[in-house]
């Protein structure tokens, strides 16, 4: 490998297993997609590339497990937690840092943890196989374990609802169905129209016995 973002490949390997803190993995990580998209320009080949995505997906994983582990001993804010705790004195109280101020978005978050669930034998087979995955979102679909409900469902229904929810979500956070289509860019126009409409079908029936409930 020439001497540029691959040949420091080597040495973020090794670091990888020295981190100690998020800021560092998030270093190597971002090392890692700079030197996947340098071997893609410059035409590298898939072993290069296949390299570069092992790394970013080992830091990804890593990172996921930081921030799960952060949160479960309260060292990071999780959703719904107030920005701002005040005492009863009117004091304000200092409050674990938010997804923004670690640099991270709630989209890689939830896309990091998802990755570092995946089975230790699993995961290696995904990440060094002939069908690595391509990207991070792909990586992590592959790599989630099925849920109750999805037992019996054919893949296709399973993606589908899974886009489906995610919209529902973004909705209700954003609250803003202009900013939620620019989120879901990378579905197809078929997958929205579908989950708009399984949507629709789902939460009218929904609306309705939820309002006998509230009225009556």
């Amino acid at each position: 490998m020439p001497t540029n973002a691959l040949a420091r490949l080597d040495h973020a390997v090794k670091a990888l297993g020295e981190c100690r803190s998020l800021d560092e993995v998030k270093r190597i990580h971002a090392l890692a997609e700079a030197a996947e998209q340098y071997a893609k320009a410059e035409k590298l080949g898939a072993e290069a590339v296949g390299y570069a995505r092992e790394i970013i997906y080992r830091a990804s994983r890593l990172a996921g497990e930081m921030l799960a582990a952060m949160a479960g001993q309260a060292e990071r804010a999780t959703r719904g937690q107030p920005r701002k705790v005040k005492s009863p004195g009117g004091t304000l109280l200092p409050t674990p840092p938010q997804l923004a101020d670690l640099g991270i978005t709630r989209k890689e978050s939830a896309r990091w943890q998802t990755i570092a669930k995946i089975p230790p034998g699993d995961f290696e087979k995904l990440v060094k196989g002939e069908m690595q995955p391509k990207s991070e979102a792909a990586l992590a679909r592959a790599g989630r374990q099925p849920r109750d409900y999805e037992a019996g469902m054919d893949p296709e229904s399973v993606r589908r609802r899974g886009c489906l929810v995610r919209v529902c979500r973004e909705l209700v956070e954003l609250g803003d169905p202009v900013k939620t289509a620019k989120a879901f860019r990378e579905y197809g126009t078929d997958d929205l129209l579908t989950s708009a409409r399984e949507a629709a079908e789902w939460l009218v029936p929904f609306i309705k016995e939820w309002t006998k409930g509230v009225t009556g």
